[in-house]
């Protein structure tokens, strides 16, 4: 029987064990319990003029990596405990990606508005984190980009495209010659690499 067979039928438990020790088949199972609820989550907080604009499968699917990446950080137990940590991890790029959206749509209309108008704009975007959120930002906001422009090449074009060009995996992948799962793959690897870059300094 393959480890994958013998996942289907653990306890919850167990699971988590195995996902602690690196099985990510195990992991996987996990996340897959919550995606219904993910799903829920974006239908409730993003406004009808969001809801087209947000892919909501593939923020789900980037959460689930960025878990992955940071399952070390996870102390609970519980199934509860789970649900509640991804959900949060998940609201956070639901947020981003509501500002990005927001940002380019800014950035469009700028030509046509008045410097008044693009001022209120900002200020209504920036209502949507809370002050410690942009705080964070602000203060991060160099280091971070000096992280990337350390990244590898192909890991550096991956993380810009994907955070500031706002492409999905697919477009990435169709523009750097490679398929879907590689980018996910070399997009996990670069989110890591700027953790540890982050975090050691």
């Amino acid at each position: 029987m393959s480890l994958s067979s013998r996942n289907e039928s653990c306890t919850w438990r167990e699971l988590l064990e195995y996902a602690r020790a690196g099985n990510d088949a195990a992991f996987m199972q996990l996340c897959e319990r919550f995606r219904e609820y993910l799903t829920k989550i974006a239908e409730s907080e993003l406004g009808q003029e969001l809801r087209p604009k947000v892919g909501t499968s593939d923020l789900i699917q980037e959460s689930m990596l960025e878990a992955w990446s940071e399952m070390h950080c996870f102390q609970g137990s519980t199934e509860g405990e789970f649900r509640l940590w991804i959900a949060r991890l998940f609201r956070n790029n639901l947020i981003d990606q509501a500002r990005k959206y927001r940002n380019t749509q800014s950035r469009k209309l700028s030509r046509e508005t008045s410097i008044d108008q693009q001022q209120h704009q900002n200020k209504l975007e920036s209502n949507e984190l809370s002050g410690s959120r942009v705080m964070l930002r602000r203060e991060n906001d160099e280091m971070l980009l000096h992280a990337v422009h350390q990244l590898p090449d192909k890991q550096k074009t991956v993380i810009l495209l994907r955070h500031e060009k706002g492409c999905s995996y697919v477009e990435i992948a169709r523009q750097m010659n490679s398929n879907e799962a590689a980018i996910r793959k070399l997009w996990s690897r670069a989110i890591q690499t700027l953790r540890s870059e982050i975090a050691g300094d």
